[in-house]
């Protein structure tokens, strides 16, 4: 979802921006599942908590997130954060499909699914198409049982550059911090992104939203990744009585070579009340590199 919508919409159902307070708890919780690239279901259970910290036109944020997973393929990564063109809400996270400890074994497939370690980019036949109709071959030990792990870091500085009350604007910078390896459900290394989000209010009751992002995501073993450029699109309605709807769409740039961009569509309900907003999120995915099922839960509470 939009952050610049989700900012637009607290003011409009009347919790106020971060502005009016100058400090705030946010979080998510999130569901997601699906087979990515690989035979067997990957099911990702997320918990992201963090601060808020507003200083005039300027926001900091920090979060830190905690994992539950039934495999070591899918790595959290920055896509998905804050500003990021995700609609995984305000301070979700997203997952990449890199094999984890078996990264080069995804490597391995995208070269041969991108027609080859050095022969450019071209369809390709034969054994290639072979590889393209098939999943990554894994082995057995990247499926394991759920387990925790805590995970990487993420540190958001925020510049609102316009914040009227039709239209507003901010542009941010975010970074991820590799506090953990492959060992666990980390990359090892750093993630940088820079996004803009901006939201129209078109009536009294409606809002728009947009997200674009670009990421430069750090490589794993045996496989380099594509900086990615994503971006969204939400709808929000008011309905009444602290109460918005809302629906979205997400699309990216595949950071894996070789495999269909990530998409995504859903809505959701939201609610704010007393200084506190809240919100529920279902998608599904529409590519191979997406999750079958997202759901998300996403608060804030002024401190």
């Amino acid at each position: 979802m939009c952050r610049a919508a989700w900012g637009a919409l607290l003011a409009a159902l009347g919790t106020g921006p971060l502005g009016a307070q100058a400090i705030a708890y946010e979080g998510s919780l999130s569901l997601s599942s699906g087979t990515y690239l690989f035979a067997e279901r990957t099911t990702t259970l997320g918990l992201s908590t963090g601060l808020a910290v507003r200083a005039g036109p300027v926001t900091f944020r920090a979060t830190l997130p905690v994992w539950l997973q039934n495999s070591t393929l899918i790595s959290p990564s920055a896509i998905g954060t804050p500003g990021s063109g995700s609609p995984t809400g305000p301070t979700g996270g997203g997952g990449v499909p890199s094999g984890g400890s078996s990264s080069g074994t995804v490597g391995d497939s995208s070269r041969g699914r991108s027609g080859g370690g050095g022969g450019g980019g071209g369809s390709g036949s034969g054994a290639a198409a072979v590889v393209q109709a098939e999943a990554v071959d894994v082995p057995g030990s990247a499926y394991t049982e759920y387990a925790v792990a805590l995970g990487d870091p993420l540190v958001a500085i925020a510049w609102n550059v316009h914040g009227g009350d039709r239209v507003s604007l901010t542009l941010t910078g975010l970074t991820k911090i590799p506090a953990t390896d492959t060992s666990g459900y980390g990359t090892g290394a750093w993630d940088v992104g820079l996004a803009a989000g901006s939201s129209v209010r078109l009536d009294g009751a409606t809002l728009l939203g947009a997200d674009v992002a670009w990421w430069h995501l750090g490589d794993m073993p045996g496989l380099d990744f594509r900086d990615p450029l994503s971006g969204s699109l939400s709808v929000h309605r008011l309905v009444g009585n602290g109460w918005g709807l809302m629906a979205f769409a997400t699309v990216s740039t595949s950071a894996v070579r070789g495999y269909d961009p990530p998409c995504l569509v859903g809505g959701g309900v939201m609610r704010t009340q007393d200084g506190l907003g809240w919100g529920l999120q279902a998608g599904a995915g529409l590519t191979e590199t997406s999750p079958d099922l997202s759901l998300s839960a996403f608060w804030r509470v002024a401190l």
